[in-house]
């Protein structure tokens, strides 16, 4: 695991790449990636990583979608694929990569939800997503 607690945008870059490899080589799924995705200051105002960010939270949330139009998947798994080769040299993503996404509203991140003061139905929906990854952690 590369420490990102260095404040670097690239080992945060990497750090992210390396999270978008786990996903799509199907060893973690897209909810932890989500979770564990970098969030130190730098990171979070980075429009390369708000784009992957942005990019891995659609690609785990149109799931439904994936399986019944395979073209709708391989489309989001080569966008993903394209996203690590830049972000795995520590390099920025090229302006036709961010352009999909919105980079007027930060990103939020799971670390940044204050669970005290959401309804509970959406702490719940944490804690479930939480839960339902322990099956992969124990492999």
């Amino acid at each position: 695991m590369i420490d990102v607690r260095s404040g670097s945008l690239e080992n945060a870059r990497r750090e992210a790449a390396r999270l978008l490899e786990a996903v799509l080589d199907e060893r973690l799924s897209g909810s932890m990636a989500l979770v564990h995705w970098p969030a130190d200051p730098q990171a979070q105002t980075d429009p390369s990583l708000q784009s992957a960010y942005q990019a891995l939270w659609h690609f785990e949330a149109d799931e439904a979608q994936q399986k019944t139009e395979a073209f709708y998947l391989d489309a989001q798994l080569e966008l993903l694929k394209q996203m690590g080769r830049y972000l795995v040299r520590g390099e920025a993503l090229p302006p036709y990569l961010c352009s999909s996404y919105p980079q007027q509203h930060s990103v939020r991140f799971y670390d940044e939800a204050r669970l005290w003061s959401e309804p509970f139905g959406q702490w719940w929906g944490y804690v479930w997503t939480w839960l339902g990854q322990l099956r992969f952690l124990m492999r």
